[in-house]
């Protein structure tokens, strides 16, 4: 759970303007929901989200979690778990990177 998420998806890259950076989460702060993803992504309101986020292409899906998706809060510390279904998202990509299986 010490491990950085970029351990199993090599591909989980990049910072927001504020210099918080994919990087430096955690598996543990997916876990425990402190990785400073919204609650959801608003895949309901096409005006808020990218075309991208409405692909069924299952590579374009893992790209947009991997590299697309914004922090609203910094990550981890003193902050308090905020229920995220992008962090289980996430873990799912993980688990399929470890095991090869597909979660599907």
């Amino acid at each position: 759970v010490d491990d950085p998420v970029k351990k199993y998806i090599p591909q989980y890259s990049g910072c927001n303007p504020k210099n918080e950076c994919r990087e430096a989460r955690f598996i543990k702060d997916l876990l425990t929901h402190t990785a400073g993803y919204a609650p959801s992504v608003e895949f309901y309101d096409p005006r808020r989200v990218p075309p991208s986020f409405f692909s069924q292409d299952k590579n374009t899906t893992e790209e947009v979690l991997e590299t697309k998706l914004g922090f609203q809060r910094p990550r981890g510390g003193d902050q308090l778990p905020v229920y995220s279904d992008i962090d289980f998202m996430l873990l799912g990509l993980v688990v399929e990177h470890i095991t090869g299986l597909s979660l599907d």
